[in-house]
């Protein structure tokens, strides 16, 4: 093992993802496909704390964004690897994760995405620092067992940042969910801490084929928890998969079917989190205004009741 390799791995067990601080902060770039030219335009920035990277990246041809995506770069601890999941305009889902030991100014991601319109992909995108102000980049495809480079670039910093592309009515996938979107206000009961009180949020993002969703719990003036998330479509699945990033770097994932008659349950598992490991919510539209949750845990091979709470929709 390398002395760099070294020290990138004692630094990760410190903060696994300092080491990626070269990519924070705002890009462009132009490159080349077999298609033609283009330019890539991004922006990396922090959240809850350090423990996500933030991505939100746009491409144009000619002058016209051609597509975007949001996405999270994060830290599993169970795989204790970086972990990333892409959200595209298109409603493509991607997911990719580091696929050896790491090296120093560099992020190595191998994954694979699905679109609601696009066959299954596997892929990897590598970054590279040059310096303080330029990173280069390239994409690549899986074709007969083996990554061909399809585009490649250099990002150079810039000062404006890219803001992630918002959408005035929902995709169709996202008709169902559609009672969820807006701000939100609630009171519940938190176990052991009492009552508490929960903002949240649901917005459409890329294309309305996604929800961007935002929680804040409190209890006595203190918080006590918030996260961000992301609902879309998996189109392998066939059913939606709502993503968990929070606060404390735990990532988690659910999974669920079109609601029934104004309710949905969802049902995952969350890594990072040493007092949640598997999870399971029930929603339920109570009319135009309000809705309501129970949220479950599993302990012990049992389902325990862990918090609940009814919302009032913000004017």
């Amino acid at each position: 093992m390398t002395l760099a390799m070294c020290l990138a791995l004692a630094l990760q067990e410190q903060e696994p993802l300092k080491r990626l601080e070269f990519l924070v902060g705002s890009w462009v770039s132009t490159g080349r496909t077999k298609h033609g030219d283009f330019a890539k335009e991004a922006t990396y920035e922090w959240c809850h704390g350090r423990h996500f990277l933030r991505a939100t990246v746009a491409i144009k041809s000619e002058g016209k964004a051609i597509w975007s995506h949001s996405g999270m770069i994060g830290w599993d601890a169970e795989k204790t690897k970086v972990v990333a999941f892409y959200f595209g305009t298109d409603g493509t889902l991607g997911w990719s994760e580091e696929p050896e030991a790491p090296a120093m100014d560099t992020l190595l991601l191998e994954g694979y995405a699905a679109g609601l319109k696009e066959p299954r992909k596997d892929f990897r995108d590598r970054y590279r620092k040059i310096d303080a102000d330029r990173v280069a980049w390239a994409d690549f495809e899986k074709k007969d067992g083996k990554y061909v480079e399809c585009c490649t670039g250099t990002y150079e910093r810039r000062k404006e940042a890219i803001v992630e592309e918002t959408a005035s009515s929902p995709g169709e996938k996202m008709k169902a969910l559609e009672f969820l979107v807006g701000s939100w206000t609630g009171t519940g009961e938190f176990g052991e801490m009492g009552t508490i009180s929960e903002e949240n949020s649901f917005s459409r993002i890329q294309g309305g084929n996604f929800l961007r969703t935002t929680q804040r719990v409190t209890a006595g003036g203190n918080v006590l928890y918030t996260s961000t998330g992301v609902i879309g479509w998996d189109v392998e699945k066939k059913k939606y998969v709502w993503f968990h990033f929070g606060m404390e770097g735990a990532i988690g994932w659910a999974t669920f079917d079109a609601p029934e008659k104004g309710a949905f349950t969802i049902e995952g598992a969350l890594r990072g989190d040493p007092g949640v490991r598997e999870y399971r919510v029930k929603y339920t539209e109570l009319g135009a205004d309000r809705y309501s949750y129970a949220m479950e845990i599993k302990r012990e091979d049992r389902w325990t009741p862990f918090l609940s709470a009814s919302f009032q929709r913000k004017k």
